[in-house]
């Protein structure tokens, strides 16, 4: 053999080992970069280090309020201090949102939405639309236990199950951008997005706003239902039509859990806007009423002996929870107190057999 075809066949053996060496080198740099996407922190992850988060809202408030029923994004800015007292703010837009709420409260709940190109910037994920729940009513004490309640109810609710949506409690001033109205200094909260509830958790969130029956899953909807009887709310529904609650499905799976959300109308947050549900035939907002399935009578008293489990620890939980005042925590264990006396005396479970439809 010559030497040329010597020196050609041993730079075609290096090309080669170069090759198969930088495809592995891209392939193992693909799967940490891979890695460190999937467990990038998201923004709201990111307020997760502080109990409250002092939020400063600046917008044209005075239109947000006036024209609620729009459902147009108006320009705003969205400031935060984190736990190191440093300040970062964002250029965001901002919508009413709701409908009941939209409706009735002197200032309406609204949808934030930052840029994606400003979280990636700031090494955060993508997730970018938030649900912003906002006091509603102008009176400061009545809107702070409100919403402080609300965001005990969702906290309970994170204490029974992971499948449930985070919650981030919020100390916010609201600005207005043009100068006509004062500030304003409220409690709020955030709710996890439900695309990053949806990555959380690995399943796919229903998109349609009717549904079968038959396509939720019955052990899901009964603790779903349970959790709902506790804190007394029925403005809740599965199916056909799909109301306050998140369908989820995990990949590979034919049926939806269910997890709710929206506890304004529920007799353990007791707002003065809320109304009994006169389909049930309930008299009072603090009145419950079942609204589970009777189809497998082991697996309720299943999930009914869970809850058991966990009396003692929703019940310092709810202890705990400082920021409401003793007499509204022991309004709000009292009437925990009250769903666990059914329990245990079985009330609860006898309801099963005449509320056979989520409906």
């Amino acid at each position: 053999m010559e030497k040329r075809q010597i020196y050609l066949l041993l730079f075609g053996i290096i090309a080669l080992s170069a090759i198969f060496y930088y495809k592995g080198h891209l392939k193992k740099s693909g799967a940490a970069l891979s890695w460190e996407i999937k467990k990038q922190k998201s923004l709201f992850e990111s307020f997760s280090t502080q109990d409250i988060v002092k939020v400063e809202l600046e917008s044209d408030l005075e239109d947000l309020i006036n024209n609620r029923n729009h459902d147009d994004y108006k320009p705003a800015k969205f400031s935060y201090s984190d736990s190191n007292g440093s300040t970062f703010s964002y250029t965001i837009k901002v919508k009413p949102r709701g409908k009941y709420r939209r409706r009735i409260c002197d200032f309406p709940s609204i949808k934030i939405k930052f840029k994606k190109d400003d979280l990636r910037s700031a090494n955060f994920s993508t997730f970018n639309a938030f649900k912003l729940v906002t006091h509603c009513l102008d009176n400061p004490q009545e809107s702070k236990e409100n919403i402080l309640k609300e965001y005990l109810a969702y906290k309970l609710l994170n204490q029974l199950t992971d499948e449930s949506f985070r919650v981030q409690l919020l100390k916010i001033k609201y600005k207005d951008s043009k100068g006509n109205l004062e500030d304003i200094d409220r409690y709020g909260f955030l709710i996890e997005s439900k695309k990053e509830l949806a990555k959380r958790l690995g399943v796919r969130p229903n998109k349609q706003a009717f549904i079968s029956p038959d396509s939720i899953h019955q052990e899901g909807l009964n603790f779903a239902a349970l959790f709902q009887y506790m804190i007394g709310n029925e403005d809740w529904q599965t199916a056909p039509i799909v109301k306050n609650v998140e369908l989820i499905k995990k990949h590979g799976t034919s049926t939806y859990k269910v997890i709710p959300y929206d506890f304004d109308f529920s007799g353990l947050v007791n707002t003065s806007y809320a109304k009994p549900n006169s389909d049930y035939g309930l008299n009072s907002v603090k009145d419950r009423h079942f609204l589970g399935t009777a189809k497998n009578k082991k697996e309720i008293e299943d999930i009914a002996q869970y809850y058991l489990s966990k009396e003692e620890d929703l019940m310092a939980y709810c202890q705990n929870f400082r920021l409401l005042p003793a007499d509204s925590r022991e309004e709000v264990q009292s009437y925990l107190t009250s769903f666990y006396d059914l329990l245990k005396k079985r009330k609860v479970l006898k309801t099963y057999t005449y509320n056979t439809n989520n409906n």
